[in-house]
């Protein structure tokens, strides 16, 4: 690949327009998710930054946005894998909008809720960050501080943008110790009913995938946990992970490296073709099509597809509890 055409067209030139800042709490895909934006941004552009509690990680992050000082800091999360091509492409949405947009939220699909859905990614205008900063100390007690931080930078008279950029996948090849955390989480701040009947699709999903086990178990002693829950990786529910791995009979997933992410390479194929037909992947990546059906994985994967449908003006597939775009 050509790095230095890849930072630098359609009038856009990367390399002086964009901070990446990956918040990272040591999830098992913080090194490909490097790797990954490293292909599309200069390795000098990228910080990682993993601080407890998050509010440090936010006062830090928009510290080196400032500092920096290029127009315009993506903050992404270790868990989210981008595609090729997104950040040019959500720079290039953050370029058209009014001068009073500060952030941009992208979307993401979403290994274990309904997506395309807004998570893990932000995209700040670098002169608002004095803005956030003055919040991060009120923000420490918040459960989604960084939420927080937006709604009060709103009430300034700054607006949010919503950008239909998808740019990659979330929660793809997590660590069962970083399933737990999320989970546990997610089923304290979203209590709806619509939520708690994703979170009943994954016993079906569970046949074929040890995450939606650990999903299930902590979204069962999360609706159970009445103590304050906060996200940071060393939160006092996390004395519950070590018996629900003992009780599963599991194993922690050993480390990940760029080669070895199967499901990334899989679901990036889908993406990129907006189709969900296994005779996409065996055309475009006949090696890994050889390799899957050799285990028997494609017949699964066709298993998981679970029905198609519409909603509002999209057409939506949903496959193994995420739900597709197809263009």
């Amino acid at each position: 690949m050509n790095l230095e055409k890849e930072f630098m067209s359609n009038n856009i030139d990367l390399r002086d327009m964009v901070t990446v800042i990956i918040r990272s709490i040591g999830e098992r895909t913080e090194q490909l998710c490097h790797s990954l934006i490293a292909t599309q941004v200069p390795s000098e552009n990228i910080h990682i930054v993993g601080e407890v509690p998050f509010s440090i990680t936010l006062e830090k992050t928009y510290k080196i946005g400032l500092q920096e000082n290029r127009k315009w800091t993506l903050c992404i999360d270790s868990d989210v894998l981008v595609k090729s091509g997104t950040i040019k492409e959500l720079i290039g949405f953050a370029e058209t909008c009014p001068e009073e947009v500060f952030e941009v939220n992208a979307l993401a699909i979403d290994k274990f809720l309904v997506s395309p859905r807004e998570v893990g990614q932000r995209l700040y205008r670098t002169s608002s960050l004095d803005l956030a900063l003055e919040h991060v100390h009120a923000a420490r007690t918040e459960l989604r501080p960084e939420t927080f931080i937006v709604d009060k930078i709103i009430e300034t008279g700054l607006r949010q943008e919503h950008a239909n950029v998808i740019v990659g996948i979330h929660d793809f090849e997590q660590s069962y110790r970083d399933i737990f955390r999320k989970v546990f989480i997610h089923t304290k701040k979203h209590r709806d009913a619509g939520v708690a009947a994703d979170y009943r699709l994954w016993e079906k999903y569970s046949n074929f995938d040890e995450d939606f086990k650990v999903a299930l178990a902590a979204y069962d002693l999360a609706t159970k946990y009445s103590d304050s829950v906060m996200i940071d990786r060393d939160a006092k529910f996390m004395a519950l992970f070590d018996e629900v791995l003992d009780k599963l009979k599991l194993i922690e997933k050993d480390s990940l490296s760029p080669g070895k992410s199967t499901s990334f390479e899989l679901v990036s194929a889908i993406l990129n073709d907006h189709l969900l037909m296994y005779k996409v992947l065996q055309k475009e990546n006949p090696s890994l099509y050889r390799d899957l059906k050799s285990k028997g994985f494609l017949k699964k994967l066709i298993r998981r597809i679970a029905h198609i449908r519409l909603r509002k003006d999209r057409k939506l597939v949903k496959l193994f509890g995420i739900t597709f775009v197809d263009s």
